[in-house]
């Protein structure tokens, strides 16, 4: 039996009004059909979601954080990322 390890990945963002919109758009769309499809065609991520974290400093966002759930090392999932 593997273990089922989390990762959360904090990705900034530049603060640009391209950038903004991407990472909106991106958190928008994240939950559909083809994401899941692709996820599950890894076999080895359980769960997976991301999250907008705010600029408190100004209007927009900061970053963008990854959360997921995977089986094996971080070798094993980046390589699975990497091959889909």
């Amino acid at each position: 039996m593997q273990n089922v390890n989390p990762l959360t990945l904090y990705v900034p963002i530049l603060q640009t009004a391209e950038a903004q919109a991407s990472a909106q758009a991106i958190y928008e769309n994240f939950n559909n059909p083809t994401t899941k499809t692709n996820l599950d065609s890894m076999a080895i991520v359980h769960y997976a979601r991301i999250a907008l974290v705010p600029n408190t400093n100004a209007s927009g966002t900061l970053g963008v954080l990854v959360i997921t759930e995977f089986d094996g090392n971080m070798n094993s999932y980046l390589q699975a990322f990497w091959n889909e």
